[in-house]
């Protein structure tokens, strides 16, 4: 037998071709997924709005079963969370706040807990039996299936007819005030109409120039989701002529710069942003970008690490970063944030 030696060459920077592929898989599709924008939630879920949730059956942590189909003629509220993230154990609690305050009315919470085969649900407080809200560990995630639920926490409002009325994504502040009114418009009390209204509250007090700005910048998010960028930039500056501080323009010519392939404009329009709070992530998201694609590597890596750091999740900063590091030939820092990357869409986390 003929004894075999690596050779003692220096080891070439370049990736084994298997996992070459798998990164590139990976960035083709962060490059989908950011291109979608915030459609990309709705375009992953399967069960769309108004549609008929199938029947199935789950048990809960007390061993009592629930069957959908038996469900008729209730109000039925769905919570699909897992106890690993932060921002699912806030909507938990207030989940279980809700069940409370509703009891003896006809509507069921019920806390759908994501679950592997080895978890032991009972083990930790949020899923004890005898809580306001009943707690059904999904083994293999079944349920999640069928609403076609991929972020937690999400919440489904299924009407007595069956039907799905409200999908509530994630969860923020205004979870309350939305799951209230989600639960008004299953029972009909509200219509589709007032919903909007609560879902996309409207200041009554802005001011001319404001409220034009808003319109011409929502009508050059529509010239975006068409991609047609330069269509868009033009619209988005239109709109910054009329208010120059108005921070969604900005954003949104900021994005249309880098589809463009225009990054030194496109941090321009990204810094002057400012330190508004809504838009403070999305300002240094791609600010970070831009850095990254000017050659201001280590600049472009702290933007995006505050990104990191802010709740909830953001998986296109860790793809950036996960470019970043394959620039820079760490083959394993890349994978550790492209894997990151992709459980935020999947989970959240």
């Amino acid at each position: 037998m003929i004894a075999t030696t690596r050779p003692t060459t220096r080891k070439s920077s370049r990736m084994a071709p298997r996992r070459r592929l798998a990164l590139i898989a990976v960035t083709g599709a962060f490059l989908a997924v950011f291109a979608a924008g915030d459609s990309c939630t709705a375009a992953l879920r399967g069960l769309a709005e108004g549609g008929l949730v199938s029947d199935f059956e789950i048990v809960d942590t007390g061993g009592t079963k629930f069957q959908m189909s038996k469900a008729a003629g209730s109000t039925v509220v769905f919570l699909f969370w897992t106890p690993s993230t932060k921002m699912s154990q806030k909507a938990i609690q207030a989940f279980q706040k809700f069940a409370k305050e509703y009891k003896g009315q006809d509507v069921e919470f019920l806390a759908i807990r994501e679950t592997v085969e080895k978890d032991k649900p009972e083990g930790d407080a949020f899923s004890a039996p005898g809580q306001p809200a009943r707690v059904l560990p999904d083994v293999g995630r079944v349920v999640f299936g069928k609403f076609g639920v991929i972020v937690m926490p999400s919440t489904c409002v299924v009407s007595p007819d069956g039907r799905l009325a409200k999908y509530i994504p994630l969860y923020d502040d205004r979870y309350p005030i939305l799951l209230a009114a989600a639960i008004q418009l299953a029972e009909g009390k509200i219509d589709e109409e007032q919903w909007q209204k609560i879902e996309h509250p409207v200041n009554i007090h802005v001011d001319p120039a404001t409220a034009r700005a808003r319109r011409i910048s929502n009508l050059a998010d529509k010239y975006f989701k068409r991609r047609n960028w330069d269509l868009a930039a033009q619209t988005y500056t239109k709109a910054l002529k009329l208010k120059e501080d108005y921070g969604a323009a900005w954003w949104g010519l900021g994005k249309s710069l880098l589809q463009q392939n225009k990054p030194k404009e496109a941090a321009a329009a990204f810094e002057k942003i400012g330190d508004q709070p809504a838009l403070r992530r999305e300002a240094l998201l791609g600010l970070g970008i831009a850095q990254r694609r000017l050659g201001k590597i280590e600049e472009a890596k702290k933007l995006l690490e505050q990104v990191t750091h802010l709740p909830p999740p953001d998986g296109r900063a860790h793809y950036e970063l996960g470019l970043i590091a394959e620039m820079q030939k760490n083959e394993k820092l890349a994978l550790t944030h492209y894997r990151k990357a992709l459980s935020v869409i999947y989970r959240n986390d």
